[in-house]
């Protein structure tokens, strides 16, 4: 199960918290590894300039459906 009992409800608030412990990338094991950039520069330099490296990647689509109602937002798009 990885770190899905550290985020119990809470899931932004650990995320800042980890941010400040490890830096602006990181990975979390929910229950394989998904790298979580909290920095604009880094999500801008390797998400959208080199997107087509992240289509068709794996989605947490049950833990999204439980923390946020369903798979929302830019991180969870296939184009």
């Amino acid at each position: 199960i990885g770190n899905m009992l550290s985020f119990r409800w809470e899931i932004d608030e650990v995320l800042l918290d980890w941010k400040t412990r490890y830096g602006s990338v990181f990975t979390v094991w929910l229950p394989y590894p998904i790298v979580v950039i909290c920095d604009h520069k880094v999500l801008h330099e390797h998400v959208v300039k080199q997107g087509e490296l992240f289509i068709a990647r794996k989605n947490p689509e049950q833990l999204c459906k439980m923390w946020l109602g369903g798979l929302y937002g830019l991180g969870f798009q296939d184009n």
